[in-house]
């Protein structure tokens, strides 16, 4: 073997604990001009808060591919839970699994991820990327998805895909945006109608005497809802501005569901096929009392708000196949996919068998560490 190879760094796995964190010494002897903006503060002081389990010193914070002290991957990990018919299932949640580009051939993030696979809890990742989708699935994670769907607001950023020209992109986008403008009157009037008799209130934090309707969603398989993480979804992430929250009555003043929204600016969307657009969402929703309302008439309040929000366009993703199917009725269209990927150890109590979905795992893209981003 020559000097060169035996002198090169051997790839190897790092765990920083949430213990190795609080020391504060857990990154010192990292190079530092990675380019990883997500390795230790404020994003690791978010997930070190999460109040759904106990917090143990040993719980991994940070997975990290090395070579030598230079992290070229890394996946962070936090505390969930999901909720079955038999018990509690804690869980880590994965986020922002990555490999620097140079070194995606040497196999990184499949290592993180084998690693993570010897940890005795299910796992899970919520907004998985096209790039790391495939690793995901060859290990043998559950894929289920929510499908994607668009309501353009304003055509600029779609048409600037082929029109360059500064004025004819002006000219298009302004006729264009005339008949979005008439679209969205009719699909107001539309759900105006649907809609009547439920009044929205915007509010800081959920009260805590709703906890219990919080809590009380009947399924099968479901993500942990508390209003403890509710209001901690809602206060904490460098994006947290973004957001709004919005408790759903009758009009005699009951409490009959909320959903959570978010307006955020992002350099690019659709692959890099569309840049610099402001996209409102739905982030989280859910109904208390599916007689008087249902989940998907929750989603549709929150289509209705924002279709007053300064953005270009509003995505929801739809987890159940109903509301899918209703959201392409009355005119939005369907484009791609959110990627929700579980890994359960054999044996989980709970986990329903065969393919998961939607329609038999109630999930929101607030879920993992959809509510930051």
């Amino acid at each position: 073997m020559n000097d060169s190879a035996a002198d090169k760094p051997k790839l190897q796995i790092a765990a920083v604990t949430r213990a190795d964190y609080k020391s504060g010494t857990a990154f010192a002897d990292w190079q530092s001009d990675t380019g990883f903006a997500q390795i230790g503060g404020e994003f690791a002081d978010l997930l070190m808060s999460s109040p759904v389990r106990e917090q143990h010193d040993d719980d991994p914070l940070v997975l990290a591919a090395m070579l030598g002290n230079q992290p070229i991957g890394y996946i962070n990990t936090f505390n969930g839970r999901l909720q079955a018919d038999e018990a509690p299932i804690d869980i880590l949640w994965c986020s922002g699994l990555s490999v620097l580009s140079e070194h995606r051939s040497t196999g990184a993030g499949l290592m993180l991820l084998l690693r993570l696979r010897s940890h005795p809890l299910p796992s899970g990742a919520v907004g998985v990327s096209q790039v790391a989708l495939p690793i995901y699935k060859q290990l043998g994670w559950h894929d289920i998805t929510a499908d994607r769907h668009l309501l353009i607001m304003r055509s600029a950023p779609v048409l600037s895909r082929w029109i360059k020209n500064a004025f004819l992109l002006r000219l298009a986008s302004t006729v264009t945006n005339a008949g979005l403008w008439l679209y969205r009157s009719v699909l107001r009037t539309v759900l105006n109608i649907r809609l009547s008799g439920l009044l929205i209130e915007e509010v800081s934090a959920l009260p805590s005497d709703l906890d219990p309707l919080v809590r009380g969603l009947d399924r099968p398989l479901k993500t942990h809802r508390s209003v403890e993480w509710v209001n901690w979804a809602m206060r904490t992430g460098p994006k947290r501005n973004g957001r709004r929250l919005h408790l759903v009555r009758s009009q005699d003043g009951k409490a009959l569901g909320y959903f959570i929204t978010s307006v955020l600016h992002h350099d690019e969307a659709d692959g890099g096929r569309i840049r610099d657009i402001r996209l409102a969402t739905v982030r989280d929703w859910m109904s208390f009392d599916e007689q008087q309302l249902g989940d998907d008439e929750v989603l549709l309040l929150g289509l209705r708000t924002l279709l007053s929000a300064d953005a270009d366009a509003v995505e929801l993703c739809a987890p159940e196949s109903a509301t899918g199917k209703l959201l392409r009725r009355i005119g939005l269209l369907r484009k791609g996919a959110l990627h929700m990927v579980m890994r359960f150890p054999p044996g989980t109590p709970g986990v329903p068998e065969g393919k998961l979905s939607g329609d038999t795992f109630w999930f929101r893209p607030a879920d993992g560490d959809g509510f930051v981003n």
